[in-house]
């Protein structure tokens, strides 16, 4: 007997991973060392020259009329223009993708300028969009750094999960690395994300969390930890998971705060209840806080793999972290709620951000308009205001 469902479908998850820029285009060649499939790796530079060196399965020269096929000369206005002017070509490439990985190294010009206009267009197109930015090391000066702020502070607003490399305390883990092996602890960061999310999404489960849930989970949120661990041995749950909640590169490196948390965990034919209690027990306390009434959203998947006798994989994702939403953080909103993106963070005189494609973002969530403030004796956490994310808005549509 068959058995047939009405909305069946056989539309597979759809994960695109773009580099930005010279930065970014290491991120990609760093996933194409280490085999990682399951992705449509995307390679966007101003410069023709770093796209030739690339095995990046899609490149996507900008800019060709602003920089001549040569770089942007650390000019973030340029980066900028370049992604306006081909916006055409990049939809094209990321179209069809259900989740956008976007990484760039901020600083100078090509990922400076050019990751908010990408992440704009991906938003506007309902795809759900996490963006891995890192920062410059101190070493490169105040010129870079404060590029490289004004570039994270316009991009906030146009990607749903946002993860901050500090290339700088990669230096403080040890110094005697050569040059090219700190980069690649710093895009490994990058790597593990990209990795920790495909085999939530594309790997066999026995308790499974699905692309919705990822969805659900990342929409809208901001801030966002990802880590990934390994364990071994008699401890090895609770190395994985201690693991994962290590991050030292990462900009936030604490789950503290953390309301909502997806937990993947895949194991071999001996691991026990009691292992997998004792991960979830860890998780729960460091997220902890003492603000009164809040709660963490645990969202648990589990794969088994007879190849994973004796070890444990665990994917920790954080994220609508609560001490985010503090009276100063929405004040800053309401200040500059009527600036039009990336205006504010580049000189006054630049034009603003246009993109070819209208309307209001379908992933946008409404801006305070008026602050309430809390009392001094209350802690209760303010809830962030979001909109019905556009899959969920078809879904009640047809409900109806």
């Amino acid at each position: 007997m068959e058995i047939s469902f009405e909305n069946e479908t056989k539309h597979a998850p759809m994960v695109k991973v773009l580099g930005i820029g010279g930065g970014g285009g290491n991120s990609i060649d760093m996933l194409i060392e280490e085999g990682v499939n399951g992705v449509e790796l995307i390679v966007v530079d101003t410069d023709k020259y770093s796209l030739e060196r690339s095995n990046a399965e899609v490149k996507i020269q900008i800019g060709g009329s602003v920089t001549r096929g040569m770089g942007t000369g650390g000019d973030p206005l340029k980066g900028r223009e370049s992604a306006q002017k081909d916006s055409d070509r990049i939809m094209k490439a990321i179209e069809g993708a259900d989740i956008l990985f976007i990484s760039s190294a901020f600083g100078g010009g090509t990922g400076t300028g050019a990751t908010p206009v990408i992440a704009e267009l991906a938003k506007k197109n309902g795809i759900l969009t996490i963006s891995f930015i890192m920062m410059p090391f101190e070493f490169q000066g105040p010129d870079a750094i404060k590029k490289a702020e004004m570039g994270l502070s316009g991009l906030r607003d146009s990607v749903d999960s946002l993860i901050v490399v500090l290339n700088s305390n990669a230096l403080n883990l040890e110094l005697t690395k050569s040059p090219s092996n700190v980069l690649k602890d710093i895009n490994r960061v990058f790597l593990n994300a990209v990795v920790g999310i495909r085999d939530i999404i594309l790997k066999p489960a026995y308790m499974k969390l699905d692309l919705p849930d990822v969805k659900n989970s990342l929409y809208g949120k901001g801030r966002t930890i990802i880590g990934v661990g390994d364990g071994e041995g008699d401890q090895k749950g609770e190395e994985a998971v201690k693991k994962a909640l290590s991050s030292p590169l990462l900009e936030k490196d604490s789950i503290k705060g953390a309301r909502s948390i997806i937990l993947h965990v895949i194991h071999g034919e001996d691991t026990t209840m009691e292992e997998i209690l004792r991960i979830a027990e860890i998780i729960r306390d460091e997220a902890k806080t003492e603000v009164p009434l809040m709660d963490v959203n645990l969202k648990p998947g589990f794969s088994f793999d007879k190849s994973f006798k004796g070890k444990i994989r665990t994917t920790v994702i954080a994220t609508d972290f609560v001490e985010e939403e503090t009276d100063d953080t929405l004040s800053e909103t309401k200040d500059t709620k009527d600036k039009e993106p990336g205006k504010e963070n580049f000189p006054l005189d630049a034009e603003p951000f246009q993109t070819k494609f209208g309307g209001e973002k379908p992933n946008s969530f409404p801006t305070p308009t008026k602050v309430t403030p809390i009392e001094k004796e209350e802690k209760t956490p303010k809830r962030r205001k979001t909109s019905i994310p556009p899959f969920l808005d078809k879904f009640m549509n047809d409900k109806e």
